[in-house]
């Protein structure tokens, strides 16, 4: 039988680590909110292998509703509110996370908190395997 050497160890710290490391990012561009509820084009997670999952939203001008929604099909299909509706002021930053991914898609909608004025979102996404 062979002892268990560094070269194992080292292994094990390395798969560890590479673990760890495992994320899925978005940063769509800016978007500017409609009346109606609008996906944020690009802000889009699969969380396939993955464990967390946070998003921030920064309105810079007006304020606007925002919220997260999460699905298990791609198409969005069966489509659950994870994060109720909020309002973001302008300058303010909104934030929502959770440690345990239960849905396999999320994705962030904004809208108008007044009819016909338009806000600007920016929005990043973060999920991670550990």
């Amino acid at each position: 039988m062979l002892p268990l050497g560094p070269q194992l160890k080292a292994m094990s710290v390395a798969v560890t680590r590479a673990t760890d490391e495992l994320a899925s990012e978005v940063t769509p561009v800016a978007q500017n909110s409609v009346t109606a509820w609008a996906d944020v084009a690009g802000s889009t997670i699969d969380t396939e292998y993955l464990a967390s999952i946070a998003y921030t939203c920064v309105a810079a001008t007006h304020t606007i509703c925002w919220k997260v929604l999460g699905a298990n099909a791609a198409d969005f299909s069966d489509v659950q509110e994870v994060q109720a509706s909020a309002d973001l002021a302008a300058g303010a930053i909104g934030s929502y996370s959770t440690s345990v991914a239960v849905w396999r898609y999320y994705k962030v909608q904004i809208q108008d908190k007044v009819g016909g004025t338009h806000g600007t979102a920016t929005v990043r996404g973060i999920a991670k395997a550990g």
